[in-house]
């Protein structure tokens, strides 16, 4: 039987007071088949350093009383670049993954260069400014939102799929 390639990134798992430590060898699949699927029509291999830690409850109340439960940044550690996706532990099952890949999609905007955050969003080369900021600023209307929001569901479902076909 052949065995599996190990990861090409690395991929470390954190809970908050170990909540939800049963679903960590799944999160970890998933984030390997989400860089996997986002990757694999590139010509670079990128092996990507990635920290998810789920945190306990919502991450971000929003002015319009909307809620992130899901944020991922670029990062130095050590003079490695490493992306940290913080997610919120309390959501189902099905939302947590589906919010991974959500997270996972604005993670390879960052790694490919497509997104770039400081002092400013910019998308494929387009400034945005302090794109989150004002009361009229909507998810969806973003490049980068639109693109990890229409790329989420397909990527959850070729996941399951992929898991219950691929016994453990």
């Amino acid at each position: 039987m052949p065995t599996k390639n190990p990861s090409p990134h690395n991929i470390v798992i954190k809970c908050f007071r170990n909540k939800r430590l049963e679903d960590v060898p799944t999160l970890y699949q998933a984030v390997e088949f989400f860089l996997d699927e986002l990757l694999k029509r590139c010509t670079i291999a990128y092996k990507l350093n990635v920290l998810v830690t789920l945190r306990n409850g919502v991450l971000i109340d929003r002015d319009d009383g909307s809620q992130n439960v899901g944020l991922v940044e670029e990062t130095e550690i050590k003079g490695e670049t490493w992306y940290k996706i913080d997610l919120s532990n309390d959501l189902s099952f099905l939302e947590l993954l589906s919010t991974l890949a959500h997270e996972c999609v604005h993670l390879v905007q960052f790694a490919t260069g497509r997104l770039k955050s400081g002092d400013s969003w910019q998308w494929d080369g387009v400034d945005y400014g302090d794109a989150y900021e004002g009361d009229d600023v909507v998810d969806k209307d973003l490049p980068w939102e639109y693109d990890a929001y229409s790329k989420e569901s397909e990527l959850c479902k070729k996941f399951i799929k992929f898991y219950f076909s691929n016994p453990q």
